[in-house]
């Protein structure tokens, strides 16, 4: 697509696939380093063509450092500290984003108007059987679908008084656009009035 766009040179930086993982990997080697991670040469990897490495001996800590020595190590905020307020986002002048977190009241009614019309709440969680859009073609996450699409979980409530059974196909929409999904096993653990699809963006 780059290339008919005309900017196929500026997007693939002269590199075809194959020189792209070359590219990759020997770039990932030195950060592996750093973690005591040794990684043949991408030659030797790919003759090899798996690789396999004993986990870390010291666990990853979220801001590690940051927090034994904040002033030694501070953060890239403009006070080296975590931030509840961004006076940078502030700066834009934003009705509905102010540069701190804030409850919309506007939004909050215009949603509340909406609920009389759509009274489902959809969530789009992470998937269980992928890595957000990859591997979606493999037979782990196939085997997860209805009929081929994602699987579909509700309330058994809510999903009785639709006339939705597992194995369904349903149509889930609203103004905006819709989508298809399957009937999966009813949760009894879902919250009533939610509904909850795996995203698969392509």
């Amino acid at each position: 697509m780059a290339g008919r766009l005309g900017f196929g040179e500026a997007f693939s930086e002269g590199r075809d696939a194959g020189q792209w993982l070359r590219h990759l990997y020997e770039e990932s080697r030195p950060r592996a380093q750093e973690e005591g991670i040794a990684l043949p040469s991408f030659d030797d990897f790919w003759q090899q063509g798996v690789l396999e490495y004993s986990a870390p001996e010291r666990p990853q800590i979220f801001l590690a450092d940051f927090r034994a020595d904040p002033q030694r190590y501070p953060l890239s905020t403009p006070s080296g500290k975590i931030e509840l307020f961004s006076a940078t986002v502030a700066g834009f002048g934003y009705r509905e984003c102010p540069g701190h977190p804030w409850w919309d009241e506007q939004e909050a009614a215009r949603q509340r108007q909406e609920a009389a019309r759509w009274p489902l709440h959809l969530l789009s969680s992470q998937p269980r059987a992928r890595l957000h859009s990859q591997y979606d073609h493999g037979s782990v996450s196939r085997a997860t679908k209805v009929q081929g699409r994602e699987p579909l979980w509700m309330h058994p409530s809510d999903a009785q008084a639709r006339d939705i059974r597992e194995g369904s196909v349903v149509k889930v929409y609203n103004d905006r656009g819709g989508d298809s999904g399957g009937g999966a096993p009813e949760r009894a653990d879902f919250a009533r009035r939610g509904t909850d699809v795996h995203r698969r963006l392509v």
